[in-house]
């Protein structure tokens, strides 16, 4: 088990934080946006954190390999629940790949709901780089 102050010391490390923006006419404005959290590692490291996390009330899901391009076993951290919590353990420190506030920023949007709005989805495209 790690203590949590390894475990932010991983998820600024080792941690992809993303927001995805997938075409889904199911959705009103036509899109679907869905944050989620990526560390990759060997099997018994991925395994190590998820039990860590569990701690903290954070379920992850961990897959042997991503793709048949890519065999490395990958952990993913999804659904809003997790991802609060997960971020609730890091404190306001930069991360590796410099990808965390504008994660944050998405996040705050998909909290208060404006994501289901043309000005929200526009917001986080900006925050991405896609606009």
């Amino acid at each position: 088990m790690y203590s949590k102050d390894m475990i932010v010391g991983i998820l600024l490390s080792k941690g992809n934080f993303s927001v995805s923006i997938q075409k889904n006419n199911r959705f009103s404005i036509g899109y679907r946006i869905s944050p989620k959290i990526i560390i990759r590692g060997n099997m018994s490291f991925l395994e190590a954190i998820s039990r860590s996390l569990k701690q903290h009330l954070v379920e992850c899901n961990i897959k042997e390999k991503e793709s048949s391009k890519s065999p490395r076993p990958i952990m993913k951290i999804t659904g809003l629940n997790n991802i609060i919590n997960t971020i609730a353990l890091i404190p306001d420190l930069p991360d590796a790949n410099d990808k965390l506030e504008g994660f944050k920023q998405a996040l705050k949007i998909i909290i208060e709901g404006k994501h289901k709005r043309l000005d929200g989805l526009e917001t986080i495209m900006k925050i991405k780089g896609v606009l």
